[in-house]
């Protein structure tokens, strides 16, 4: 399945819009999450989707983009909004890069953290609280023998 199908069904799954200005592709999807991290790690994990925008601390195509969906996630935490976007990107991606199908089996945290700064994405203890504390909700799945710490990743 194509990246962007992927992405955007992860997300439509979550119920949240995924446009392809933002997420049609690998490097779209790792710019636009980068620059949501940063706004989440300068202003906490309480900031909205709209107070980034309305700040001006995103800039071009990303700003454009999350301004088009603003009616429908202006409201959501960032740190929420972010989070589904790193399930989405490991549950899609993951497995091409460590040449694997892993996404049935628990990705540990280590794992999905070496990834993702692979890709220049760092995400704060908080934001990785935010992640663990709502795993139902960021694509991820616990499983009858879920660890405390480990991301399981699925599509």
């Amino acid at each position: 399945m194509p990246f962007s199908k992927c992405f955007k069904d992860n997300m439509e799954a979550l119920g949240l819009p995924a446009p392809t200005t933002l997420f049609g592709s690998v490097s779209a999807a790792v710019a636009t999450i980068s620059a949501i991290s940063k706004a989440v790690s300068t202003y906490g994990t309480k900031v909205t989707i709209e107070e980034i925008v309305a700040a001006g601390i995103l800039e071009g195509s990303v700003a454009a983009g999350l301004g088009e969906i603003l009616g429908a996630v202006g409201g959501v935490l960032a740190s929420f909004y972010l989070g589904c976007c790193v399930g989405s990107l490991l549950a899609c991606t993951i497995d091409k890069i460590f040449f694997s199908d892993i996404r049935q089996s628990p990705v540990p945290r280590a794992t999905a953290t070496l990834f993702l700064s692979h890709k220049h994405i760092y995400l704060s203890e908080a934001m990785w609280d935010v992640m663990l504390d709502n795993d139902e909700m960021l694509g991820v799945r616990p499983d009858d023998d879920y660890e405390p710490n480990t991301y399981y990743a699925y599509a």
